[in-house]
């Protein structure tokens, strides 16, 4: 899985980088029977508004779709959290349309 992080100005340290990618390791397992690990990438998006909101984006592009997820929140823990929680339910809610379509056939 190739990783790239835009952080637009902001510098993250190593704690904040080892949270992202211990997160994104759960990721990989929704994708091991239909694609290459080195086919993903990953996009993270970093930002912090005036009012020291931490807006985080994930974009995961697979060979054949795109998912994107943007969450925001005061902590960025919580943030990169919310935005988790939110691709996972995206990467479920795509795998069990797959095997219902599978069933059909």
């Amino acid at each position: 899985m190739n990783v790239t992080y835009l952080l637009n100005g902001l510098k993250l340290n190593d704690k904040e980088k080892e949270y992202l990618e211990k997160k994104l390791t759960k990721v990989n397992r929704f994708f091991r029977d239909y694609h290459n690990p080195d086919e993903l990438r990953v996009k993270i998006d970093i930002n912090q508004d005036k009012k020291s909101f931490w807006i985080v984006e994930i974009m995961l592009e697979t060979p054949t779709k795109i998912f994107r997820v943007v969450k925001s929140d005061k902590d960025f823990m919580t943030a990169v959290d919310l935005s988790h929680d939110a691709l996972l339910k995206q990467l479920r809610r795509f795998k069990d349309k797959l095997i219902t379509l599978r069933r059909r056939r």
